[in-house]
């Protein structure tokens, strides 16, 4: 899901959902409690993994250098360097069941370690060459496997473990 961005044109009169300035946090705050609202729900709580990805790019997390972790470009790319870093910061804050509550982590994750989970609970250890490859953790260092073992019987299509 996204929020309404301070500079995004569908939202008319409508109070921005972001926490970005020049936006006031009270809309992105708002847009959060009512995600969690849902979350928390009886029913849906006992069988939730929710990634937050607080991407606020250039705020209280830029003072730490990015882990260098060069990346070549794709195939035919119109550009020939590649990245040398992850970029900026993403916090991120994992919400479930499945985490044990209180809990802090500090291993490497990107983006791609949610795709390395799915690729390990559903696609038999793999995701893609370059997700495999990404020298970062899965979701599921965060995350019970026994926990889990019931959500992947469940999301398995037919005649798959």
């Amino acid at each position: 899901m996204e929020p309404l961005y301070e500079d995004d044109y569908r939202r008319n009169n409508r109070q921005a959902t972001d926490d970005h300035s020049a936006a006031p946090l009270t809309g992105g705050q708002r847009f959060l409690k009512m995600v969690w609202e849902a979350v928390k729900s009886p029913g849906t709580w006992e069988n939730v993994v929710w990634v937050l990805y607080y991407d606020e790019h250039g705020s209280i997390f830029d003072h730490v250098m990015p882990p260098a972790i060069p990346t070549p470009p794709p195939p035919r790319a119109s550009y020939s360097d590649g990245f040398k870093t992850l970029g900026v910061r993403v916090p991120s804050i994992v919400v479930s069941p499945f985490v044990q509550p209180e809990s802090i982590c500090s291993k490497l994750f990107d983006h791609t370690s949610v795709l390395k989970f799915l690729g390990e609970k559903f696609g038999g250890g793999k995701y893609s060459r370059f997700v495999d490859g990404r020298p970062v953790n899965s979701l599921s260092e965060v995350l019970s496997d026994t926990a889990l073992a019931p959500l992947a019987q469940v999301v398995a299509p037919p005649g798959e473990p």
